[in-house]
């Protein structure tokens, strides 16, 4: 309710933002609501309400302090408060703004220019305001017009330094000529009516107002009190005569109720008869429910300025007190509300940002700043399509795309949409955005919230998904396809009746195509298998002790007659010795990874190329190299070659027939027997795939 930064300052720091997720609708209207409720209660207190901040700029008045100086709460919004004041008392006043600077509270009496030029007086209750963390965020004052009092005591003042005046200029008369005696008497007995009346006047105000007064003499005495004084203290024994230190020490003599001063009352005293008057003492009465009082001491002086008493007057402010508590409360606890909305403003995983009705950024957190680009101040006061630049996926920009114009006109969220933005840098990436309305206190769309979320990596794996489903199914529909035509040619007779004559060599043709195609198509679901049961968790490897060697002789082997269909010299390095070569292996799990490599290293190595294979032992460690020289693989697509799907555009093995999950399923079973796996390349120059796997002792 109470703002402490300048009404038109946008900044960052933890200021009134208003903010509003798909998730924290309720939350929002709650808030809304209750700062309703808090304006409701401070716009109608009897008591002037003004909130300035740190730098003493008004960020708030109700109507019973503008109404006090003449003002609209609205005209007074803004502007200093050292206006509203003559240079003597803004000194003053700068010196008390210090001070609640401090942390400290005090109450005084102030005086204030109103917008007609004529004075006014107040009591000033004031106090800081701080955040949660306890940092100065401004001041709040609770003022009461006491006018009429100071009128009435300057009045009384003056009626007594004037009937001075008069009996001191009337004795010397009287000196000068025996003659005037008579007239002077006259003249003596009219001003002592004047007094009378006055002070009968006086007395009728000193009985019916509802302050306490009490009047003191020059030695300390109480002389006079008002049953107001009576009413506030509980006063139980007649005080007339009563020495103000014997009531400070023995208060529960003379008191009904325990009585808790937040001053010392002998130095108070002291202070004012040398002539200062001391305001805003707050006094707490005991009493059942308790009540707070304000006192204010003034010195009674004589014309010639020596102090001949002192007038206490105290006043009721157990409302205001009650008031400034609660507002206080609620400040605070609005400030914590705040504190919170903006923590999770700012760490939450999704981009956030607040645009008005012209479009415009008014805020925008940190993951906004990673998403555009551009750091908020940049964003601020721009258009939300000129920082996201946002559009379909035909090309098609602002104003003809315009997501945000439904809930602007209809005052509905937008749940969920996808669309392209292009950032600052020039990087096209796909976002989902939601769209929330806030609305002002007449229903009408004010602001709107925008959640975004980065959805490139999601709409990536969703494309190569895609494509992986459309090359699975290509690879399988391929060997499929050659197998049904061969057993198309056998069935129909093409190379001759099964139950009679046939060609030889024709049907070794063809039953060797359908059984390379049949275990094409085998690998293929098997690879699938595999992958399905690796990111399942439900590949089972049983371990045992295995001497390398041998296992990488039987793979070579195997695959050296393919070697030799390219003409491709396929050369073996072993550098282990004696029992260096010992494992704990799944060991056809580790057939299938040598496989793999050494098999993708002779189907991209062209005819006449070199594979070679070498192991050695290192580190408690066997590492295997299979190198080529082969087609190379680009440097960006190095990282990715151990992912799955790898047969999208643009990927080496595109140039191959494959299914795009043999190096993922190599990584993968690597890791299970605790090796590691890595790639080199250089495009057009070949490649080299090595992998680790712990050796153990021979026992």
């Amino acid at each position: 309710m109470f703002r402490t930064d300048h009404p038109n300052k946008k900044n960052k720091t933890k200021s009134s933002r208003r903010l509003k997720t798909v998730k924290d609708v309720p939350i929002k209207e709650r808030l809304i609501e209750l700062e309703k409720n808090y304006k409701q209660i401070v716009d109608n207190a009897q008591e002037g309400i003004w909130t300035i901040n740190a730098a003493g700029i008004t960020t708030y008045v109700n109507k019973k302090m503008a109404n006090m100086l003449g003002y609209k709460s609205k005209e007074m919004v803004g502007v200093s408060f050292f206006q509203f004041m003559d240079e003597r008392w803004k000194k003053e006043a700068k010196k008390k703004f210090e001070r609640r600077k401090l942390g400290i509270k005090e109450s005084h009496d102030f005086e204030f220019i109103r917008r007609n030029g004529k004075r006014i007086y107040t009591s000033l209750a004031t106090s800081p305001i701080k955040n949660e963390k306890g940092k100065f965020t401004g001041a709040l004052a609770l003022a009461s017009d006491i006018t009429a009092r100071k009128r009435a005591e300057e009045a009384l003042i003056k009626s007594h330094d004037e009937l001075e005046q008069k009996v001191r200029i009337r004795t010397a008369k009287i000196r000068k000529s025996r003659n005037l005696l008579e007239k002077e008497i006259k003249m003596r007995i009219k001003a002592e009516n004047v007094l009378l009346e006055a002070k009968k006047n006086l007395d009728t105000i000193f009985k019916s107002t509802k302050e306490g007064l009490g009047l003191y003499d020059r030695e300390g005495r109480v002389i006079q009190y008002n049953p107001a004084l009576i009413k506030l203290f509980g006063v139980k024994r007649d005080i007339t005569g009563v020495p103000r230190k014997e009531i400070a020490q023995n208060r529960e003599k003379y008191f009904s109720y325990y009585t808790e001063r937040f001053d010392d009352s002998l130095k108070t005293q002291k202070l004012v008869y040398s002539g200062e008057q001391v305001s805003n003492i707050l006094i707490k009465i005991h009493a059942n429910p308790p009540r707070y009082l304000e006192a204010t001491y003034v010195p009674v002086k004589k014309a010639t300025g020596e102090v001949i008493g002192m007038l206490g007057s105290f006043r009721d402010v157990t409302t205001m007190k009650t008031q400034e508590v609660k507002i206080t409360k609620q400040l605070f606890e609005a400030e914590k509300q705040k504190d919170r909305w903006q923590a999770i403003f700012e760490n939450v995983e999704e981009g956030i940002f607040i645009i008005d009705r012209n479009l415009r950024i008014v805020q925008a957190n940190d993951k906004s700043e990673l998403m555009s680009g551009y750091f908020e101040k940049e964003m601020i006061g721009k258009t939300y399509y000129e920082v996201f630049d946002c559009h379909d996926r035909r090309g098609v920009h602002y104003p003809e795309f315009n997501p945000v114009t439904k809930a602007l006109v209809t005052g509905e969220a937008i749940p969920y949409e996808e669309h392209l933005h292009t950032c600052k840098d020039g990087r096209e990436v796909w976002v989902g955005v939601s769209y929330t309305p806030i609305f002002d206190d007449k229903g009408k769309v004010d602001q709107l919230v925008g959640v975004i979320r980065d959805v490139t990596a999601i709409k990536e794996l969703e494309r190569a998904k895609s494509e992986f489903v459309s090359l699975a199914s290509h690879e399988l529909r391929t060997p499929l396809t050659v197998i049904n035509g061969y057993l198309s040619l056998l069935l129909s007779g093409d190379i001759g009746k099964i139950d009679g004559e046939i060609d030889n060599k024709s049907f070794m043709v063809v039953t060797k195509k359908i059984y390379s195609e049949t275990n094409r198509l085998t690998k293929l679901v098997e690879d699938l298998l595999n992958v399905s049961r690796i990111e399942e968790g439900r590949l089972k490897i049983n371990f045992r002790k295995v001497q390398f060697t041998e296992t990488v002789s039987e793979v070579i082997n195997d695959l050296k007659p393919i070697a030799e269909q390219k003409n491709i010299k396929l050369m073996v390095n072993n550098e282990l010795s004696g029992r260096q070569d010992l494992v704990l292996i799944d060991r056809d799990k580790i057939k299938q990874v040598l496989v793999n490599l050494i098999d993708n290293a002779i189907k991209y190595t062209k005819d006449g190329g070199r594979v070679k294979i070498e192991f050695f032992a290192k580190d408690g460690e066997i590492t295997t190299e299979i190198s080529d020289t082969g087609i190379g693989i680009r440097q960006e697509l190095l990282p990715r070659v151990f992912e799955k799907f790898q047969q999208a555009t643009g990927s080496y093995l595109k140039e191959n027939k494959g299914s795009g999950l043999g190096l993922f399923i190599v990584k993968s079973l690597v890791e299970f027997h605790n090796g590691k796996v890595w790639a080199e390349s250089e495009l057009k120059k070949g490649s080299k795939f090595t992998f680790t796997l712990p050796l153990i002792a021979d026992k």
